[in-house]
């Protein structure tokens, strides 16, 4: 009889016990279903950015010295997609962004990079681009019709501005004349100009031609009252790039989906728009 109530007493248990494990199963695994992938973050990774202080329109400091331009505001909607990151925007001069991703001091760098075999070699490029750039070259008005890098090859008695080192200007250079070894352009490498001061040394007649940038050109130019001094010819179209330090695969994959979706839905569009008045990826051309 005893042995009888006992085993009842143990059935009973036992049946309570896997009811209230399996509930408490049940309960756990719907409360795991109802979360979003962003709630299952268990650690958000704080990212410090690389970024140029003062290349306008792209990235730049605004008057509040906070972080500004087409990449950096690009940068803000791909960080607001990846609830597993964090952006720290860190300014920095070009040198100091390069080394800095070449060592792994800084994951990224996003200020609208060129790609060249010599970078590819130190650096990660993500799958796509973040943006594109126009480069021209800005001459006085009496020698408009240097249009071109292979016409200005054919006048050596031009003195061109130095291009600044390791720049896109720099690796353009490069190119033409790697492509064009019977006709190389002779160019010195300096330090970074100020865009203005390029403009005045034209007009001044220091140098007679630059290869510069179209962002910002049009206006600075205005400002300057330089319309019927100097002109800009284009070149060239290039696609640019955010840098990313080699082992950063998985972030550089996560960044490139959502720039991808970004650039799908429009957004990169009207962003190019509201900061270069253009759609400079319809205006992407070869080297000439």
């Amino acid at each position: 009889m005893k042995n009888g109530i006992y085993l009842l007493a143990l059935f009973l248990f036992l049946t309570f016990a896997g009811i209230v494990i399996s509930g408490g199963r049940s309960q756990a695994a719907q409360v795991s279903a109802e979360r979003t992938p962003e709630s299952r973050v268990a650690e958000v990774r704080k990212i410090e950015v690389a970024i140029k202080p003062d290349l306008y329109p792209n990235a730049y400091l605004d008057d509040d010295g906070n972080p500004a331009g087409y990449d950096i505001e690009l940068a803000k909607l791909i960080d607001e997609r990846l609830p597993q990151y964090e952006f720290i925007y860190v300014p920095l001069p070009q040198d100091a962004i390069l080394l800095g991703v070449e060592i792994g001091k800084y994951p990224v760098a996003i200020s609208s990079f060129a790609k060249s075999p010599e970078r590819e070699e130190k650096y990660l490029f993500p799958s796509e681009n973040i943006g594109a750039v126009t480069f021209g070259l800005v001459v006085r008005t009496e020698n408009k019709d240097i249009d071109s890098l292979a016409i200005l090859s054919k006048h050596p008695e031009l003195k061109i501005e130095p291009i600044p080192s390791a720049s896109q200007g720099q690796i353009i250079m490069e190119r033409y004349n790697n492509a064009h070894p019977e006709s190389p352009i002779a160019f010195k490498v300096g330090e970074w100009a100020n865009s203005a001061d390029s403009l005045k040394w034209l007009a001044d007649k220091r140098y007679d031609a630059a290869l510069l940038g179209v962002n910002g050109f049009h206006e600075l130019l205005n400002k300057l009252g330089y319309q019927d001094k100097l002109v800009f010819n284009t070149v060239v179209g290039n696609k640019t790039w955010s840098l990313f330090h080699k082992g950063e695969e998985r972030f550089a994959e996560d960044y490139s989906r959502v720039l991808k979706e970004l650039k799908d839905e429009g957004i990169a569009n009207d962003l190019m728009i509201k900061y270069f008045g253009v759609n400079l990826f319809e205006h992407l051309q070869e080297l000439k």
